[in-house]
């Protein structure tokens, strides 16, 4: 199924945002810096834009409980409640998925990825359809401040 390109989850003592700066990592093979809000993350790309093919730039979006269908293999289609620290991010440069971390990366317009949703869902998870209904706004905010 096609699904978020990073996810995972806090181990205890470490915060969300280390959290994400070692999945980018261990997932993309990308080093990353986070960011706690958009004035941070405008200035941030203002300054390293010219980096972006080394470094992903990230930025913390919100933290919400989820009602998520999960797939497990005994039990099939489970709804489970997960708590979820969102962030969006940017990064120009080539990566590498990490073996059993993902059989490859697709790329998507926004438009392009709702319209594939909506004429194909089974092929994407949960957590992804319901974060794109949720934050659509937020991710077409996210992706102006980029221009």
């Amino acid at each position: 199924m096609i699904d978020k390109a990073i996810g995972g989850h806090v181990t205890f003592g470490d915060t969300p945002q280390y959290t994400v700066t070692v999945e980018t990592l261990q997932e993309l093979q990308v080093p990353s810096i986070v960011l706690n809000n958009s004035d941070e993350f405008k200035k941030t790309n203002k300054l390293l834009k010219e980096f972006i093919s080394n470094i992903a730039i990230i930025q913390f979006i919100d933290t919400k409980i989820f009602n998520l269908k999960n797939i497990f293999k005994a039990e099939g289609l489970i709804t489970i409640a997960k708590k979820v620290d969102l962030y969006f991010g940017i990064y120009g440069g080539s990566i590498r998925p990490a073996d059993k971390e993902a059989s490859g990366v697709m790329y998507y317009t926004l438009d392009n990825l709702l319209k594939e949703i909506e004429e194909t869902p089974e092929l994407f998870t949960d957590d992804l359809m319901t974060f794109l209904t949720e934050y659509e706004v937020e991710i077409k905010k996210f992706l102006n401040q980029l221009d």
